[in-house]
This record gives C-alpha cells, sequence and structure tokens, in this order.
C-alpha cells in the first residue's frame, strides 16, 4: 500500500480555497490528506501577510496552486 501524501492547495488571485471543492473530495478518497489555505486577504481571512494554515518543520507536502 502507498503511504499517504499530504496536499497543501493555494488558490489564485480573486479565488478562494473554495476552487478546489471537486478535488479535496477526490483527494481524501484516496486516504491522503488535503489542507486548503486561504490567502491573507482574499475575503475570507483578513490576516494581513500570513497564511491561514502551518505544517510542521520537516514535514514534506505536495502543494497545488493555480493564477497569479
Amino acid at each position: 500500500m502507498a503511504l499517504a501524501k499530504h496536499f497543501v492547495v493555494v488558490h489564485g488571485a480573486c479565488h478562494g480555497v473554495w476552487v478546489y471543492y471537486k478535488l479535496k473530495p477526490r483527494i481524501e478518497a484516496a486516504s491522503h490528506w488535503f489542507t486548503p489555505v486561504n490567502l491573507a486577504d482574499s475575503g475570507v481571512n483578513e490576516k494581513n501577510l500570513q497564511v491561514s494554515a502551518s505544517v510542521p518543520e520537516n514535514e514534506k507536502v505536495i502543494r497545488i496552486g493555480h493564477s497569479s
């Protein structure tokens, strides 16, 4: 059995993590972890210059993003 992977997804300009609503259940159905990240000032997350999710140090992830 393959090891579970951890996917961290970041949205593009003028979007939010909602753009991954079709991808999330597919990744999780394959027994992987899925962490959506809303960027600062994206409408949902009003924190300045901060990312709303953290990954433990030394943990390897697969980062997915789109747009600018």
